[in-house]
């Protein structure tokens, strides 16, 4: 999920695939963080039509600064070569996961809600 765009769920999403592994392994993981996700939303909408999700802005950016040093250690740096199409503006590696896959899904394994903007009827912050 990204902010500023309620209920949008999306796979292969920014930070979340490695680049020496399986991205089979990396989807499976992704498709179980998005299913608890979308059952949320889907028992939260049984109460309000209205209801929307969407990821802390402060959230979202600690998520992918947390990680910019450990990307950094890697060949896909550009400190070792030219600069690919996982930089955004800033240089900061938006496209791969810096660590194993099985800490992706240790770091996902719970949805904690406190990460989120829940929104309802006016779209008014719970």
């Amino acid at each position: 999920m990204t902010s500023d765009f309620p209920n949008l769920v999306l796979v292969n999403s920014p930070n979340t695939t490695t680049p020496w592994g399986s991205l089979i392994r990396s989807l499976e993981h992704q498709a179980r963080v998005n299913r608890k996700i979308i059952r949320h939303i889907r028992k939260s909408s049984k109460k309000d039509p209205s209801y929307t999700i969407e990821p802390r802005p402060e959230k979202e950016i600690g998520w992918t600064e947390s990680m910019q040093p450990e990307l950094e250690k890697l060949a896909t740096s550009p400190k070792y070569g030219p600069a690919f199409y996982y930089l955004n503006s800033k240089g900061q590696n938006t496209f791969f996961w810096p660590w194993p896959q099985r800490y992706y899904w240790w770091k996902t394994r719970k949805l904690n809600i406190g990460d989120y903007v829940e929104r309802c009827g006016l779209h008014k912050e719970l």
